[in-house]
C-alpha cells in the first residue's frame, strides 16, 4: 500500500477521487472491453485473483486489466525550500495483459499495455474532477511494474504516472455542464455541445457514469426535475470522439 508523505487537509477523501478516476476509465468508449479495480478493494479482496481482471463478464475474458492504484502526496516540483512545502497528488495506473489471451482471436481487446497507457493519458491529461483539482500527466507511460507480477509469469505489468506538462495529441474535451436551481426544478446544460452530447446525473453525490451497469445511480438528463432539499446533484457530459466533460456538482437547497 503506498502511504501519503504527509495529509493534505484540503483533500480528505482519496478513497472517493479514486472511485471517480475508476469510473472514468470505465466510462470511456476505447476501454470498454477492460477491467479496472483499484488498489485498495484490489489487495484487500482475498478472494479476487490477478486473472479475475480479465475474467469478468464486463470483458469477456479481454486479456488486459488496470489497477488503480493507491494516491500519494509528493513534493511539487516548484517547490521553494524558503517557503512552506507545496504537495502535488501522484496517481499510478498499472495494465497488467495476458498476451496470449489478448490478442486470442475473439476474445481480446487487441490493445497492448503499452497502448492501454497512452490512452490513459489521454482520458486524464487536464482532467477537472471536482472538488479535488486538475489532473495533468507526467510523461511516464508503460514503464516496466516488476513489483505487481513476476517477470516469469509471462503476464506484462506496466505503470503509467500522471503529471505531464508536454502532452503529445490528446482527445477534445466535451464543454462544461451548467446546472442551476429555480422554481423548484433543477436544469443542466451544456455550454457548447458537441454532435451526439448526452448529459448524464445523479442525485446522491456520486460519479454520473454513461451506464448505469457501472453506477445505478446515473440518470440521462431530458429535461428539468425535481431533487429533496440536501441532494446532491453530480452532473457530466459526454460525447463521441471527445472525453468525459469536468464533473460539477450542485447541493439542493
Amino acid at each position: 500500500m503506498i502511504t501519503p508523505i504527509q495529509p493534505n487537509p484540503s483533500i480528505t477523501d482519496y478513497q472517493q477521487l479514486q472511485d471517480w478516476m475508476t469510473m472514468i476509465l470505465l466510462c470511456d468508449g476505447r476501454l470498454q472491453q477492460v477491467n479496472a479495480i483499484q488498489e485498495r478493494k484490489f489487495l484487500l479482496d482475498a478472494t479476487l485473483q490477478i486473472d479475475a481482471l480479465w475474467q469478468t463478464v464486463r470483458n469477456g475474458g479481454s486479456g488486459l486489466g488496470i489497477i488503480v492504484e493507491d494516491i500519494r502526496e509528493t513534493i511539487s516540483d516548484s517547490y521553494n525550500s524558503a517557503d512552506s512545502p507545496i504537495y502535488d497528488l501522484e496517481f499510478g495506473f498499472v495494465v497488467l495483459e495476458e498476451r496470449n489471451l489478448n490478442f486470442a482471436p475473439g476474445a481480446g481487446t487487441f490493445i497492448t499495455a503499452e497502448q492501454a497507457g497512452r490512452i490513459i493519458v489521454d482520458i486524464f491529461y487536464q482532467q477537472n474532477i471536482q472538488p479535488f483539482g486538475q489532473v495533468f500527466a507526467r510523461g511516464r507511460v508503460g514503464e516496466p511494474a516488476g513489483d505487481w507480477i513476476d517477470p516469469q509469469s509471462g503476464v506484462y505489468a506496466r505503470r503509467t504516472s500522471l503529471k505531464m506538462k508536454n502532452p503529445g495529441l490528446r482527445t477534445p474535451r466535451c464543454d462544461l455542464v451548467t446546472l442551476t436551481q429555480a422554481n423548484g426544478l433543477v436544469t443542466i446544460a451544456c455550454t457548447s455541445p458537441a454532435p451526439g452530447l448526452q448529459i448524464f446525473y445523479t442525485t446522491d453525490g456520486t460519479f454520473p457514469a454513461n451506464d448505469p451497469k457501472i453506477n445505478a445511480s446515473t440518470q440521462k438528463y431530458a429535461a428539468p426535475f425535481t431533487a429533496p432539499t440536501g441532494a446532491v446533484v453530480t452532473a457530466a457530459a459526454y460525447a463521441p470522439g471527445f472525453n468525459i466533460s469536468a464533473i460539477k456538482q450542485l447541493i439542493i437547497q
